[in-house]
């Protein structure tokens, strides 16, 4: 394990000359967003508790889910027709002045004040990282993105702890009502650093008049029954999104048996908004532990299948011990775990379930299930919590008699997707096996072609299996009695880059060492071709030192080609 955690340490962050400034900034404008939310969200939920009891939450969450569909709709649009550095300001604007009338509104004593502002908070979390993920899309191109999100994303888990600590404090010493203030103080001076990272942002997106719309909202929602179809014909995508919803539909049942205890319990606002930080703001840090220390050893060591089951085995046993003890410590601990699971392990073995999807196909389900499927699994939960709580007088114990069946449901589902994941995965190799035979097929008619110009000539066919050398000569004599265009001596030479260094080097493998191998592998100043072919020369070494390092690669590499390399 600690040669993974070695290998994600050293590759964290990878700031070049020249982006610092931005990359700062860029982590600030995450960090300060996210530690507002979590200054207003503890007291969100604390005055919704106190004004308008637990069994009344249901009916506020279906609000939020019905609603935020309508208003991410309004929000694309307005992407798509306002200036995104101006839209961007007049967010800011917009929040911050929303965050003042609620101030304001508070004072006053009706608990409707305090259910608008819970779902005023729900609707901020969204559209607030929405906004900055399409701001940060706009800032970094595709190669530094996959360098550098990973970092910037940090900034998220630590503006939860330090949000949560700052209401945690701020409640006793302020009160409740004032962190409101405090969230918008921070959103002024969130603004600021985005007016300074639009300083550094290209000059076309600071001088755009229209901004055009990233395409992510139409993936699903233009072409509705094909969509359909292509889901309904693959179980894969099928056991996917039950796994989604179910677990999103149990996370609420589980908030929902776990908000009675903290209603009984802090009966002053003041109380209720410290615990509530000091909870969100440990399953922030538990959810970081998780993920760096564990997160990458469960999935080398006990695979995939593990890490899906890991969360719903963990809620079976929480939600059983709340049937046979009923008490506040077991009710705080399963939502503990499960909040922090979904943040950290849950969240990464649902994105490696993306994998063997085709990318086109992953780029229409992936929206769908984050957007659609999270929102109707929270607003099944809603529907469910109304009718038993409140429509049926059910007392609140009765929900984990529902949750329990879904939980098994829940593993049920997991351990079909882990096999179906094999297979897909499986298939997809063996699809991927087959082109490069086609291929090396193609490349043995060219080395025995008495006419070069009879066969097309690519870098796919030159790439196949074959001799290195062969190959170069066949593709300069291609190149030079054919054509001189730009175009095909820029093939010649991606050729020569690929295959010299293995030409040169296969019959001296032995001679590298495993740390130069290593430095090779990192260095991203090195072409592809030429850490490709120090990947290969790794997997030769034959020793668990080298496998520990691949299968570091395959959990935290960004560059696709290695990591296909390494499988």
């Amino acid at each position: 394990m600690h040669r993974t955690i070695g290998y994600l340490s050293k590759r964290f962050a990878h700031i070049r000359p020249g982006e610092g400034r931005k990359v700062t900034l860029t982590f600030l404008y995450f960090f300060l967003v996210i530690t507002a939310y979590y200054v207003i969200k503890p007291v969100s939920r604390s005055l919704v508790l106190g004004e308008l009891g637990s069994r009344m939450v249901p009916y506020v969450d279906l609000i939020c889910a019905l609603l935020m569909g309508p208003i991410v709709t309004v929000f694309a649009r307005l992407v798509d027709r306002v200036a995104k550095p101006r839209l961007v300001s007049l967010s800011f604007v917009a929040v911050t002045a929303v965050m003042v009338v609620f101030w304001k509104l508070l004072a006053w004593p009706h608990s409707w004040i305090a259910g608008a502002f819970y779902i005023w908070v729900a609707i901020f979390s969204v559209l607030a990282v929405t906004l900055f993920w399409l701001v940060a899309n706009d800032l970094y191109r595709p190669r530094e993105a996959k360098r550098l999100f990973g970092f910037i994303g940090s900034g998220g888990i630590l503006g939860g702890i330090v949000g949560s600590s700052i209401a945690a404090v701020g409640a006793q010493v302020l009160g409740s009502q004032q962190l409101i203030l405090c969230s918008a103080g921070l959103l002024v001076v969130c603004w600021m650093v985005v007016q300074q990272l639009w300083g550094l942002a290209p000059a076309e997106l600071r001088d755009e008049k229209r901004s055009k719309l990233s395409g992510r909202h139409e993936t699903f929602l233009s072409q509705p029954r094909a969509f359909a179809k292509m889901l309904l014909q693959s179980r894969y995508l099928l056991l996917l999104v039950a796994l989604v919803g179910l677990n999103k539909v149990i996370a609420a049942l589980i908030y929902y048996q776990f908000n009675p205890f903290i209603e009984q319990t802090f009966t002053d606002v003041n109380a209720r908004t410290t615990f509530t930080s000091l909870f969100f703001g440990s399953i922030n840090v538990l959810a970081f532990v998780i993920q760096f220390f564990f997160t990458s050893w469960i999935l080398r060591r006990w695979g995939l299948g593990a890490a899906l089951l890991a969360l719903p085995v963990g809620v079976l046993a929480g939600t059983t011990g709340m049937l046979l003890l009923p008490i506040f410590a077991l009710a705080a601990a399963t939502e503990l775990y499960d909040a922090s699971m979904n943040y950290s392990l849950q969240q990464t073995a649902k994105e490696v379930l993306y994998l063997p999807i085709d990318r086109t196909i992953r780029y229409k389900v992936k929206p769908f299930i984050d957007m659609v499927v999270f929102r109707f699994g929270k607003g099944i939960a809603a529907v469910l919590g109304i009718v038993l709580l409140d429509v049926l007088g059910m007392p609140v114990r009765f929900l984990t008699y529902l949750t329990l069946p879904a939980v098994v449901v829940w593993i049920v589902v997991a351990a079909k997707l882990r096999r179906e994941y094999t297979t897909t995965l499986r298939t997809t190799l063996q699809a991927k096996a087959a082109s490069r035979r086609s291929a090396a097929r193609v490349a043995d008619r060219l080395t025995t072609a008495d006419d070069a110009d009879e066969l097309p000539l690519s870098l796919g066919t030159l790439t196949a299996p074959g001799s290195p050398h062969h190959k170069l000569s066949l593709a300069q004599q291609l190149v030079s009695s054919t054509t001189t265009s730009p175009h095909s001596q820029a093939l010649l030479q991606g050729l020569m880059r690929y295959e010299q260094p293995l030409a040169s080097t296969s019959s001296s493998a032995s001679l590298f060492e495993l740390m130069q191998l290593k430095a090779t592998i990192q260095d991203r100043a090195i072409t592809v071709g030429e850490r490709r072919h120090a990947v290969r020369l790794l997997a030769r070494q034959g020793d668990q030192n080298a496998l520990d390092y691949l299968c570091g690669m395959l959990l935290v590499e960004e560059e696709a080609a290695l990591r296909n390399e390494v499988v």
